[in-house]
This record gives C-alpha cells, sequence and structure tokens, in this order.
C-alpha cells in the first residue's frame, strides 16, 4: 500500500549524513561570477489530502522518499540554479543570502504546489565556498569595515567641531547676557542714589563721635551729597 505524507515531512540535502543517511545529498549551484557554491538545503512539505489520487497516478505509485529523490530534487536544482546565477557568490554567500532564500522557496512552492505538494518552509542551512574565493570575501569584508570605520570618524569628528562651535556660541551669548544684565543694574542703582538717600546710609555708618580740630569754633561735620551730584 502506498502512503504519503499529509503532515509535515522535514527533508535534509546536507553534506554529512543526517538521520541514518550516507551520502552526501548537498546541491552544487553556479553564480553569476561563474563561481562554484555548494548548499546544504532543508525543507518541510505535505501533500494536500484532495489530490492525492492525481499524486497517486502521476508518480506511479511511487513512495514519498522516491518523490523526494527524483521529482523534487530536480524541480528544486532547476529552481536554486535559475535564482543563483543572477547573483554573484559573495552575494549567494552573505550579501543576498536571505533574498536568494525567499525567492527559492516561493518559485519551488509555486512548481510543487501544481502537483498538490506543498512547501511549508524552506532554508540554505549552509553554503560552502572554496578556500581562494573565502579569502576575497573576507579581504572584501575586511575593506568594507574598514571604510565604514573611516567613515564614521570622519563624522565623529564633524560632530565634534559643531559641538565646540556651539558651546562657544552659548558661552559668548551668556558672558554678554550677564554684561548687559550688570549695565542694566548698574544703571538702575545709579539711579536711584537720590542725595537723601546717601546721606542717610552715610548716617547710618557714622559712629556717633565729633571730630576733634583746634580753635573755638564748632566742629563741623561734613555729610557726603550723592555721587556725582554738582554744587
Amino acid at each position: 500500500m502506498t502512503q504519503y505524507p499529509v503532515s509535515t515531512e522535514t527533508v535534509y540535502l546536507t553534506k554529512n549524513p543526517h538521520e541514518g543517511k550516507t551520502r552526501d545529498g548537498s546541491i552544487d549551484v553556479n553564480t553569476s561570477d561563474g563561481k562554484s557554491v555548494n548548499v546544504d538545503v532543508v525543507y518541510s512539505y505535505h501533500m494536500e489530502p484532495d489530490k492525492l489520487p492525481h499524486i497517486f497516478t502521476k508518480f506511479r505509485r511511487r513512495e514519498a522518499p522516491d518523490i523526494e529523490d527524483t521529482y523534487m530534487k530536480i524541480q528544486l536544482k532547476t529552481v536554486m540554479q535559475s535564482v543563483t546565477t543572477k547573483y554573484s557568490v559573495l552575494g549567494v554567500y552573505s550579501e543576498h543570502r536571505e533574498e536568494v532564500t525567499k525567492e527559492i522557496e516561493k518559485n519551488l512552492g509555486d512548481i510543487l504546489k501544481k502537483d498538490g505538494i506543498i512547501l511549508e518552509s524552506f532554508s540554505l542551512s549552509d553554503v560552502r565556498i572554496d578556500s581562494n574565493t573565502l579569502k576575497t570575501i573576507q579581504a572584501i569584508a575586511d575593506a568594507q569595515n574598514r571604510q565604514e570605520y573611516l567613515k564614521r570618524e570622519e563624522a565623529n569628528k564633524k560632530q565634534e567641531v559643531i559641538n565646540n562651535k556651539i558651546e562657544a556660541e552659548g558661552k559668548k551669548q551668556v558672558a554678554i547676557i550677564q554684561a548687559q544684565g550688570q549695565a542694566e543694574a548698574n544703571r538702575i542703582l545709579e539711579q536711584s542714589l537720590t542725595p537723601a538717600i546717601v546721606q542717610y546710609e552715610w548716617i547710618k555708618k557714622w559712629d556717633g563721635k565729633m571730630p576733634t580740630v583746634q580753635g573755638s569754633a564748632s566742629p563741623l561735620i561734613q555729610i557726603p551729597s550723592a555721587a556725582g551730584e554738582k554744587k
């Protein structure tokens, strides 16, 4: 009796053995710059119950594992190759890996769905490149990181100059305001010093002692007038 998975089935196409498989299941694909990339794939799927008669007829009573290893794997390789050849090795390896994964998942899902096979999830679990290409990618990454660092340093220096200018301008404005305030206070104080107030303040500070002078005339006490008063 032929059985098909109507609940989730997970397939591992990896370089290392998984779930008892002894052969290498990884997939080789090419990139737009002519590089070869070896990829591990993990995906999950199930078969629609109402499409089981169609699946049974189309695949001539073959079991699900056989369909996975033949029809589904062929479709997977075809879709992956059509997608990865649009990206550079750097794009597939790191820069656009998520985008590549999503595009493969969508295209493969559309194809399998026509035959009642529903792709639930798909991932590129590992992407391997040759050592020389890896060194080149690392050098590119290091150069980009260095460039970003220099940009940040330059931006920080520019911001520091701006901050210093703002601080200097702030101190200048504070000094101007303080000077204006002091000048206004002096003006108000000067206007408030009437002769009567000046004399009153002097009398408050007088100790009551009469000045000692020679002669028979009565001593005179000179009471100051307001500053700047004309006689």
